[in-house]
Formats: C-alpha cells, structure tokens, sequence
C-alpha cells in the first residue's frame, strides 16, 4: 500500500488499485531497479522485508502514508540500505506537533501504526482509522504548548483588547548565563584598561604584537584540534565499517521481492530484480516466454515459504531456498536463489534454479 495506488474516484472516494507487489506501471520502465525497489520499499513493513507478511505489514504501510500525509514527508529517507535499515531498527522521527498544530494524541495514533512488532499495533485497519478519526477532532493542545497569558496594555482603561501572548519556550540556561558572565570578566580582566600616555609609543606597539601574535596562536591551536579530532574520527569510522558485517536485509528484501512478483505474474518486475549475468543471457521476452510456460504446465503458484534464508555462499553472496506449491502439481517443489551485493550495495538476483519436473508437459 502506497499513495502511488491510490486513487480518487468521482465521488472523491479513495479507491485501491494494484494489488499486486511493486507493480511496473509503463511510464516506469526506464527507471533504474534501484529507484522501483525504494519506490516501494519506503512502505515495506519490517516483517514484510524479513521474508514474513502479514495483514498488519498494510496498517504499516498505511501508517507511513498517513506520516507522510501529515507531514509532507517519508518517515525514512536515505539510499536502499538506509531505508531499510530504519525500517528495522530506527524509530520514525517524531511529528512536529507545535508547526503542525497538531494533537498530541494524533502522533500517539501514527507511532502505533508504525511499531516495529505487528502484536504492539492495532488489531486491524479499522481501529487504526477510527481512533485517528477521534484524536483528529480531539481539541487538546499540541505537546509542549505552554499556557496562554492574557496582557493589556494599561490596566486603568476598560476598554482596551486583550493580546494573548506566548511565554519564549527555549531560554537560555542558567549554566550558560553563568559561563558567560565569567568568561566576560576573564576578558575584561586582560584588557588592562590603562591610558596609552603613560606607556611609551614603543611599548604600545610591543604590546599590540604580542596580543595579535597571540590570537593567531589560538586560531592555530584551535585549527589543529579540530584537524586531529576530524582525522581520529574519519579513521575510527573507517577502521569500524571494515570490521561490521554485511547486512543481509537488504538480500531479503530482494528475495521477497523476486518470489512476490513471480507469485503474482508480474514478470516485469521479477527481471528488474535481476542481475548481470542472468540478464547477459535471457532477454525480457524469454524470461517472460519461460515464466508463462510453467504458469501454463505446472499451474500458477498458490504458495511458497522460505526455508533457508540469507546462507552465506562465494564472496558477497547468499542464498535462500524457498518450497513453492502450484495448482497442477502433486507436491511441492523446491527454488533455489543466489544474491550477489553489487559495488553500489544493491543486491541482484544473479542466479536461480529448481526442481521441478515432475509431470513432464508436452
């Protein structure tokens, strides 16, 4: 579920389209699988990208649209790898409820939708709908909204109008006042207010260099902290990001992605999901010629589970093996996938294979 299907029909009503996952709509051929894939994995629920949907992965999705629609922006933003990893992790940043006028029982509403764990969100759709219908017409202030205070401008006149005004919110600390005042005194204190007839013309000028000498010295100093605290810091990223393991999220994400479009028919959109050198040697027209042959022989796919997810293979490869049933077989067959994580962190479908065959077709 994202706005990109949804529709408005004539009576303003807004209707669902394309049930399918990650449709390729035409005007959307030429763009790059990356975009498609991040196009629909910015509603993707957590579960959903672990191989793992479920009804409460659409009240996700609609918990990001409804994010969005507030607030005219995505709850996660960044490149395929960082979107997905907030979806699993990283909690949605909260809505800025004082520039919004908004509720504060509305963010509650929305930060459920969004949890992490389907069990800590609504029962269903519609609860989520009905209780952010009531926090919507909830006339409580917005959090953090400190009261009004009613000011006239003179107290001896009866007919004056009141101007309600809002107290600052964010003052300055008490500590900070204090380290200002002192650091004040401290340069007052080396001013040495004394009047220049009594210092010789020469012992001004001394005196001048040295002050000036002084403060380049302590740009100096300064610069040179900041270069080696900037220095330390690349070579501690640098020096962590060699030793953190590969995130296999992302391989998942694809996976699932590949096995929905084939359940669904959406062939185009399964060999988007390919790579390199699978596309080397099979066309568009044959992989989609290859697929509706199957549908045609074995039947379309009624089912599929995962059943060994993300298995380190040769280099920056995994693979997973799904058990997949179709209409006119007797059993259940096995898929096997093999990702392989490109230089720009994407990951491809570069090989699969199955086991099919049991009623040969003719």
């Amino acid at each position: 579920m994202k706005p990109e299907n949804m529709l408005l029909g004539r009576n303003n009503e807004v209707l669902l389209s394309d049930f399918g996952i990650a449709l390729v709509s035409q005007n959307s051929l030429s763009q790059s699988t990356e975009d498609l894939v991040i196009g629909t994995m910015s509603y993707m629920a957590p579960e959903q990208i672990q191989g793992k949907p479920r009804p409460a992965s659409d009240q996700y999705a609609l918990g990001v649209v409804v994010y969005e629609w507030i607030s005219g922006m995505k709850p996660f933003n960044g490149s395929y790898m960082e979107i997905v990893t907030q979806h699993l992790s990283a909690p949605p940043p909260p809505l800025d409820e004082r520039a919004l006028e908004l509720p504060h029982a509305v963010q509650q509403v929305v930060l459920k939708a969004l949890a992490k764990d389907p069990h800590q969100r609504y029962k269903c759709v519609q609860d989520f709908a009905n209780v952010l219908e009531q926090a919507f017409q909830s006339k409580g202030p917005a959090a953090g909204m400190p009261p009004p205070v009613a000011v006239t401008p003179q107290a001896n006149r009866t007919k004056q109008p009141v101007f309600t005004v809002y107290p600052p919110v964010d003052t300055v600390p008490p500590q900070q006042v204090n380290q200002a005042k002192r650091l004040t005194n401290t340069v007052e204190a080396y001013n040495f207010p004394i009047a220049p007839s009594a210092i010789p013309k020469s012992a001004q000028k001394l005196g001048h260099g040295l002050r000036r000498g002084l403060k380049v010295l302590a740009i100096l100093v300064v610069l040179c902290g900041l270069l080696v605290c900037g220095l330390g810091y690349a070579a501690f990223h640098y020096f962590s990001a060699q030793n953190t393991p590969v995130s296999t999220a992302g391989a998942s994400a694809m996976a699932s992605d590949f096995m929905q479009a084939v359940s669904n028919r959406n062939y185009d959109q399964a060999y988007n999901d390919l790579g390199p050198p699978v596309i080397r040697d099979t066309t568009r027209d044959q992989f989609k010629n290859q697929a509706q042959s199957e549908d045609s022989c074995y039947g379309p796919v009624t089912h599929y589970t995962v059943i060994n997810a993300g298995t380190p293979s040769k280099g920056n490869t995994l693979s997973y093996r799904y058990t997949i049933t179709r209409e006119k077989l007797s059993r259940p067959y096995q898929l096997d996938l093999t990702l392989q994580q490109g230089s720009s962190g994407n990951w491809q479908v570069t090989d699969y294979n199955s086991n099919v065959g049991q009623t040969p077709c003719g």
